[in-house]
């Protein structure tokens, strides 16, 4: 169990490593799974089957099959711990690390169900060949209503 200088370190660790700006993810689970027989004496509690970092996110990939097929489930944080949500970069995330064809969904729970104690953002990728009818799918151009400029700014993708 990480005591509280132990946190310290890792959130400040997280910080100076977001400082250095996105970078490529590496698939860390032999490291994860070191650290966590180091702090604990054992693996306790489900450990994730995969794990990925880059300078910012860590990504913890948990599979499991449910009536829609093999489902991945991807808790997403911060290195630093920062209480960020930027649809773009779990886009950026999702697409790194499932694939730019994955589908994924995050969920909005029921608020009894509502479980809230850290800054993890969560996606379950669904299987490659399940159907997902709610899909946000792009309407061909000239269906597209043009809207007046509004001055509205998009983030960049990149």
């Amino acid at each position: 169990m990480m005591n509280r200088e132990m946190m310290r370190a890792a959130k400040k660790n997280g910080r100076k490593m977001a400082k250095r700006g996105w970078n490529e993810f590496s698939n860390v689970t032999q490291d994860a799974i070191k650290r966590h027989i180091e702090l604990n004496g054992r693996i306790t509690s489900r450990f994730p089957d995969q794990v990925f970092q880059n300078n910012i996110y860590v990504v913890q990939v948990f599979d499991f099959k449910c009536e829609w097929g093999h489902v991945r489930k991807a808790m997403i944080r911060r290195n630093d711990e920062l209480p960020e949500h930027n649809w773009l970069k779990i886009q950026r995330i999702k697409n790194e690390i499932f694939g730019e064809d994955a589908v994924a969904l995050e969920v909005y729970p029921k608020q009894r169900n509502l479980v809230d104690v850290a800054n993890l953002y969560w996606l379950w990728v669904l299987p490659s060949d399940f159907y997902c009818p709610i899909e946000v799918v792009q309407a061909p151009k000239q269906s597209i209503i043009q809207m007046p400029n509004q001055n509205n700014i998009q983030r960049s993708f990149r």
